[in-house]
């Protein structure tokens, strides 16, 4: 250095903070953590400056945090709450409520080279049903008017859960109704966004399915991940109840009733291989009769 740099102190910023600058810094599980360590948080998201020995860092970034509902409901309680409450925006994020979504989820995780053997057709699309049906909610008749409140108060989980994941409407609905249903499935899917205990709020995460997927791929009696392994490891997930928080829910109207939805992706799952079996003996399936019916249907009605 030249002479007259000699009596500097010449420091280079590094860290998070440095490397996320005009960008993205993410703080997973936030409330896991003392909020000791973050109370610098309130001060730079405010005035987007840090305080440095040397000098002051200048920020320009995005700061985003995660926490689950039980570490964000005693959060508020804390005093320090009021502090942080007026530079936080919360975003829901509920539990996914698309089976085929959820489904995708585990075909990328749940491999033959992640389990050390072959994966059976099904085997994630029964664990992704049951996964959805235990985060459903009873609908809420008295939000809606007219024929529509009916046909809302009579959904099933199962029927619930085909009308957000395809937009089908219960097979023992006539035309009306259904194009009816159907119009309202985006209300029916937002209803409990402003309540506490929201959809998809409680439920069976995705890291619990896993650990029953993964369980079931070390079942000696096969020499592959089958769905019947799989529904298997579902029910013994179903017998801790002191474990899961989500198992303990009341029964209402038949949702929440776990076990009874590992009966139901048990019957989902014998339906299509009825179905396989049928298209691949080249026999006509049941679905092309109501194909068939439907555009009947829809001619004589237009």
């Amino acid at each position: 250095l030249p002479p007259a740099l000699h009596a500097l102190s010449l420091v280079e910023p590094n860290g998070p903070l440095v490397a996320g600058n005009r960008g993205v810094i993410e703080y997973s599980d936030l409330l896991k953590r003392p909020l000791e360590h973050f109370k610098y948080l309130l001060g730079a998201s405010e005035t987007a400056k840090v305080s440095l020995d040397a000098f002051v860092l200048q920020l320009d970034l995005v700061l985003i945090a995660s926490a689950n509902e039980k570490q964000l409901a005693a959060f508020k309680e804390s005093h320090e709450f009021a502090s942080f409450k007026g530079r936080l925006e919360l975003v829901r994020v509920p539990y996914l409520r698309r089976a085929s979504v959820e489904q995708e989820i585990y075909d990328r995780q749940i491999t033959p080279a992640a389990v050390g053997k072959h994966v059976a057709p099904h085997a994630t699309a029964v664990a992704a049903l049951w996964a959805v049906l235990t985060r459903l909610k009873r609908p809420i008749p008295e939000r809606y008017a007219g024929e529509l409140r009916a046909l809302v108060g009579e959904l099933a989980p199962l029927e619930k859960l085909r009308l957000y994941d395809a937009g089908a409407a219960p097979d023992r609905l006539t035309l009306a109704q259904a194009r009816l249903l159907r119009s309202h499935a985006t209300d029916l899917y937002r209803e409990s966004d402003v309540y506490p205990a929201y959809e998809g709020r409680s439920g069976a995460s995705a890291r619990e399915v896993k650990t029953a997927l993964l369980h079931a791929a070390q079942a000696t009696a096969t020499r592959c991940l089958t769905p019947v392994a799989v529904l298997e490891e579902l029910e013994a997930l179903c017998r801790d109840k002191t474990v899961h928080d989500f198992l303990q829910q009341e029964v209402v109207e038949g949702y929440h009733d776990h076990e009874e939805f590992v009966r139901v992706a048990e019957a989902r799952y014998l339906d299509t291989i009825d179905e396989e079996i049928r298209d691949s003996m080249g026999l006509v399936t049941e679905g092309q009769y109501r194909e068939l019916f439907g555009r009947y249907a829809a001619l004589v009605s237009s």
